[in-house]
């Protein structure tokens, strides 16, 4: 079998500069349907899940009620 190669020659570069930043938090409403989308878990256990992702200590809830990780 023979398979050729092919070399890419840039015509251009750009640098950006920035940094990276997270992604938003995620309030109960919007993990759950993040979680639905997923298919992960069923409307009676759902509520389940993130019972468990707080009690475990996964996550902690802010002040705004958004779930923030835990270095865990």
């Amino acid at each position: 079998m023979y398979f050729s190669v092919a070399t890419f020659v840039p015509t251009s570069l750009t640098l950006d500069s920035g940094v990276t930043r997270p992604p938003p938090l995620l309030s109960e409403a919007d993990l759950l349907s993040c979680m639905d989308k997923e298919g992960i878990g069923t409307d009676a256990t759902m509520h389940d899940h993130i019972k468990k992702l707080l009690d475990r200590f996964y996550a902690t809830k802010d002040p705004n009620m958004r779930f923030s990780p835990t270095n865990l």
